[in-house]
């Protein structure tokens, strides 16, 4: 990060931080643990996966540091995600981030300062974008995001202010069963997820401990899903999903192949009306 996007960072902290902090006191339910983490929380993304870190999810390779946790997230010709941990401290009576975690996509960068709750987990964020157009740098903008969680320590919520968009997550015997979101107060259609079908003898337990975004399952938090992979997202659903569902029609179904210690080893995901994405994980 350079000296420039430090001092965009320094601008937008104290304004955006008291912005957030409201937003979370007026969202969060008695049943949720959001509370700030104290100067020195650690991350530890295995408390996250259980048994072990995947070294790739789909196309992305997870490096670790000395320390164990992640230290960059690459694909050979996609984003990278590079994680900058930090000894939390506070400025003029500002809490400051623990983490610094910047994307770069070709020419663009999206750099995500991380405010941690007491488990380590994300539970606001500062979105800064820097662009550049036919070799121009646009105006760098910044945006926030805040995230909920429940006592299990799974995200329950999700707010992006740019948008003014909500994602709440509904969980029954430790797995997601309802996502909703809406925009501008606009609530869409829920989205229900699937564990069980004719299909299948049994649920999968979620041994390698994934969790799936975007348009897998309608959690759309764009590139703060690489958070989740370092430890920093809350923990995941007790199986795995093998679909879907929206207004009772499928939207999609998820055919898992698994090792012989029960991990996934490939996700070939099915959505109505579109191609099949294949995903590799490796252990």
């Amino acid at each position: 990060m350079n000296k420039q996007e430090k001092k965009n960072i320094g601008r937008a902290l104290t304004a955006l931080t008291m912005f957030v902090a409201t937003l979370l006191t007026s969202c969060s339910g008695n049943n949720e643990v959001n509370d700030d983490g104290a100067a020195g929380t650690d991350v530890n993304p295995r408390v996250v996966f259980t048994g072990g870190l995947p070294r790739q999810v789909g196309e992305f390779t997870l490096q670790t540091n000395k320390d164990g946790r992640v230290a960059s997230i690459t694909s050979d010709n996609g984003p990278t995600a590079v994680f900058e941990y930090r000894e939390r401290y506070y400025r003029g009576g500002i809490r400051m981030p623990g983490v610094m975690m910047t994307v770069t996509e070709g020419s663009s960068r999206y750099v995500y300062a991380l405010f941690l709750n007491a488990k380590g987990f994300v539970r606001r964020c500062m979105e800064t974008v820097y662009k550049t157009t036919d070799g121009k740098e646009e105006k760098p903008y910044s945006d926030g995001w805040a995230f909920s969680y429940d006592k299990d320590d799974r995200l329950t919520y999700a707010y992006y202010a740019g948008a003014k968009k909500e994602i709440n997550i509904d969980y029954l015997n430790g797995d997601i069963v309802q996502i909703t979101n809406s925009t501008n107060g606009v609530r869409e259609e829920p989205l229900h997820v699937v564990y069980h079908t004719a299909a299948t003898s049994a649920p999968l337990a979620n041994k390698g401990c994934l969790m799936l975004f975007d348009d897998f399952t309608g959690i759309d938090i764009g590139r703060l899903r690489y958070a989740y992979y370092a430890g920093m997202l809350g923990k995941a659903p007790s199986h795995l999903p093998v679909a879907v569902t929206q207004k009772d029609k499928l939207r999609g179904s998820f055919d898992w192949r698994l090792s012989g210690t029960g991990y996934p080893l490939m996700l070939i995901y099915t959505e109505t009306g579109a191609q099949q994405r294949t995903l590799r994980f490796a252990w």
